[in-house]
């Protein structure tokens, strides 16, 4: 075969984790100052990839789960690094995704690349206990790569495209 195939990433995320800032910003849209929340908003991030933004909640869990994410290898989570709760419900639906009777993925096949977002806050937590905290321990789910990159308003453009380019690229 020439040439890579094109993949559709879906990239999910709570509410205000900054999921639509982080990749409008990465394909140089300008930031308007609003978060608009975007549902199935679509980026194109390289020739290759396209990411799909898709809200999480524990509402639509589910259904994501069992239909949209069926057949998925690539995922990618935006985690706010400065919400303990916030982290705490991401990890009740990874358990879901990845571990639940109902999914059919296999987290030992996937990649997962978890952005961290909101570094640059005096209450964030670094990346790699963020990551750990949504899962990603290395002992419960280990998917076959994994990619942790903490972003911040500052460095957002560059963080994200080195994430995404560590894990996708």
């Amino acid at each position: 075969m020439g040439g890579k195939q094109s993949v559709a990433v879906p990239a999910l995320g709570l509410s205000g984790s900054g999921k639509s800032l982080l990749f409008s910003t990465m394909i140089g849209k300008p930031f308007d100052g609003k978060y608009p929340g975007i549902h199935g908003e679509s980026y194109k991030l390289q020739q290759q990839h396209t990411v799909e933004i898709l809200p999480l909640g524990v509402k639509k869990a589910v259904m994501l789960a069992s239909n949209h994410l069926r057949n998925r290898t690539n995922f990618v989570f935006v985690v706010d690094s400065t919400d303990p709760k916030g982290m705490v419900d991401v990890s009740q639906l990874i358990d879901m995704f990845f571990t639940d009777e109902r999914s059919d993925i296999d987290i030992s096949t996937c990649t997962v690349l978890v952005y961290t977002t909101k570094q640059d806050k005096e209450s964030a937590v670094a990346p790699e206990e963020v990551a750990k905290s949504v899962g990603f321990d290395g002992e419960r789910l280990v998917p076959k790569k994994l990619v942790v990159q903490g972003t911040s308003m500052v460095t957002l453009k560059e963080d994200g495209e080195k994430g995404w380019a560590d894990a996708f690229g």
